[in-house]
């Protein structure tokens, strides 16, 4: 993460935070039969985040955090986007953008920043087969802006680019299966997690690896807390969330089927507290940074008619000087969607 952090420059915390690593073919790992967001012929979600950076530098707890931006971040998951004879590929989706306010530091106070990225991935083995990521950084003075583009076609031409500063660069890609890094929290997602679970992936940084010129693999272990650990939603989840009881008797789908799925307009102490699987997300790199830390629902989400398992609901990333905290970036999820609308 530090190589990173050097190599672009003003890049903040928050756009790092869904930008850590590429994957090859996992090493250690058992996937769940069907896919946790899998329900029907071509399934279909959406999750909407808010993102909150906070200065933590005097610590932090709640009354000592100073927000010193806010942002949106969405994913959007489509099965069966393209078939190759009797390959079927799916596509997930990501944009983020975070906007800096008068609490930031002087160079960044309005400054919004965005990434988009696009993974196409084999529906089976969940392998990449092409992807395309921009980072766009506002110009702050005195600083030169690192904005970029990377792109990837991992089963057909084998070849990867990076367009950055005016120029391009190219690199060969193996022959191999790789997972690419902007499906690093959904393939997670999708292994058997469990109280005190672990898995391991094999990386390969595609960013890294234009900064080394040379292939640069890693190894991600995801490992689950070995308790659920309750995170605060807004109450317009609660009634998404599938009881015991409806998982048994199966009578919750009419009941559910006109759930508004956007976000409440409630005060903020009215919340629901969703336990979770805590999962910290971390890589065997030399300057690796913090783990991610991704809270997925321990309950089934149902909307629209569908059901979904483990739905990411809040993910955290902080940023130390030494053994300090300075930073801390939360995504929080405000609204889900299992219908295309």
């Amino acid at each position: 993460m530090k190589a990173i952090k050097k190599s672009i420059g003003i890049i903040t915390a928050a756009a790092l935070a869904l930008s850590l690593t590429a994957c090859n073919q996992p090493t250690t790992v058992t996937f769940d039969t069907d896919r946790p967001w899998h329900d029907g012929a071509a399934s279909y979600e959406k999750l909407d985040y808010s993102v909150a950076v906070y200065d933590t530098s005097n610590g932090a707890s709640d009354d000592k955090r100073i927000l010193i931006a806010d942002g949106a971040l969405s994913y959007v998951l489509q099965e069966n986007t393209r078939a190759a004879g009797a390959a079927i590929f799916s596509e997930l989706g990501m944009d983020f953008s975070v906007t800096y306010n008068a609490q930031a530091a002087e160079a960044n106070r309005g400054k919004t920043d965005t990434i988009t990225s696009k993974v196409e991935f084999h529906n089976d083995s969940l392998a990449s087969s092409k992807m395309t990521k921009t980072v766009t950084l506002a110009d702050r003075d005195g600083a030169k802006n690192n904005s970029y583009t990377v792109s990837a076609d991992y089963f057909g031409e084998h070849k990867a680019t990076r367009d950055m500063n005016g120029k391009t660069k190219t690199m060969n890609i193996p022959q191999s299966t790789f997972c690419d890094n902007e499906m690093m929290i959904y393939l997670a997602r999708a292994t058997k997690i469990g109280k005190g679970s672990k898995t391991n992936f094999y990386l390969c940084n595609i960013f890294d690896s234009f900064l080394s010129g040379e292939l640069t693999n890693y190894t991600m272990l995801a490992s689950a807390d070995d308790e659920f650990k309750n995170v605060k939603l807004g109450k317009w989840i609660e009634p998404l969330v599938v009881t015991e009881e409806e998982k048994d008797d199966g009578k919750d789908e009419e009941k559910n089927e006109e759930q508004e799925t956007t976000q409440a307009d409630e005060p903020v102490s009215d919340f629901y507290e969703l336990p979770c699987y805590r999962v910290n997300i971390n890589i065997s790199a030399d300057k690796h940074g913090p783990p991610y830390c991704v809270y997925y629902s321990s309950k089934d989400i149902k909307s629209d008619g569908k059901t979904h398992k483990k739905v990411p609901v809040k993910i955290t990333y902080a940023e130390y000087t030494g053994t300090h905290q300075v930073r801390i970036t939360e995504y929080t999820l405000t609204s889900l969607a299992f219908e295309k609308a």
